[in-house]
């Protein structure tokens, strides 16, 4: 799909990773710019403030952005621009997702009608109408999806680099803190996963079984049987309740020990940042709104 992705986009794709790298960039900085706002208003600036608080620093001073009206004024200005761009982005990725679905379909079509006729005596008009209507827009979400992991992977590499240079200590213990996290969750992920593949085969066989029943709901009144057939039915309506059941709660779980794990984490690194690390706090929580401003990309895919 990738590969088919890029021969088709043409030159569209380059511009497109220029325009998620813009993204990217105007997300981030936007971000960043909150650490000469925050030591304007009374947040201790670290010793070392890095290469990033430095280039910000000497960057509004060259605009006159030196008091704290400035500086809000710039990240208002450039809050504005990355939600543009981003607006932009993503009318251009719906708008291609679906050039790419109305392409396949008119292709498919024109290849049906120049089909063989032994081919299309050997199939129902029903089987070739699905495949240009519903298959056509599963592949043409999926080619949406495409592009959007493209623009995350993007982002994640701006945002990646901005954490490292605004305060690489504490990047590195929160993607220690992500990996730990990921890893101790493995198991529950398993969990869930058989649980979701159990729902199909017992809703299948449960659908299997009603039409089996009131199929011959006739002869089972004759027969005065419809206690049995209940009966039948009860063990498997159990099976499926709890199946249900855990496929529910599992998500909730997981979500549960993901909060308690990133409250942990964040409570260490903050504890440990200002004086283990010697980072400043303004610096601390920068970082942290960068990996914030990213978990919804991520979990969104």
């Amino acid at each position: 799909l990738f590969g088919d992705l890029i021969a088709r986009l043409g030159w569209r794709f380059p511009a497109l990773i220029a325009l998620m790298t813009l993204v990217g960039l105007s997300e981030g900085t936007s971000i960043a710019l909150l650490l000469p706002l925050l030591s304007g208003i009374g947040f201790a600036p670290a010793s070392n403030p890095g290469p990033a608080v430095a280039m910000l620093e000497r960057g509004l001073a060259l605009i006159g952005a030196v008091d704290t009206a400035g500086i809000l004024a710039v990240i208002i200005a450039v809050a504005t621009g990355q939600a543009a761009l981003f607006i932009l982005l993503n009318w251009w990725t719906a708008r291609l997702g679906r050039r790419y679905q109305s392409q396949r379909q008119l292709e498919l079509f024109g290849a049906f009608m120049r089909a063989r006729w032994i081919f299309i005596v050997g199939r129902k008009s029903g089987e070739l109408t699905n495949v240009i209507v519903t298959e056509s827009e599963r592949l043409g979400t999926a080619f949406t999806i495409s592009l959007s992991i493209i623009s995350t992977l993007v982002v994640m590499l701006i945002y990646f680099g901005l954490s490292l240079l605004i305060a690489w200590p504490v990047t590195l213990s929160l993607i220690a803190f992500v990996l730990l996290g990921a890893l101790a969750m493995v198991r529950v992920y398993r969990m869930s996963y058989v649980a979701g593949r159990a729902l199909a085969p017992l809703n299948a066989e449960l659908q299997s079984t009603l039409s089996e029943q009131f199929a011959g709901i006739k002869i089972l009144k004759a027969t005065a049987s419809e206690n049995r057939a209940v009966a039948r039915l009860d063990p498997l309506l159990r099976k499926l309740e709890r199946a249900n059941a855990l496929a529910t709660f599992l998500p909730a779980m997981v979500r549960g020990l993901l909060e308690f794990f990133a409250l942990v984490g964040l409570s260490i690194v903050f504890a440990l940042g200002n004086k283990g690390m010697e980072v400043g706090l303004g610096n601390v929580v920068v970082v942290v709104a960068l990996f914030a401003r990213l978990f919804p990309r991520v979990t969104t895919l």
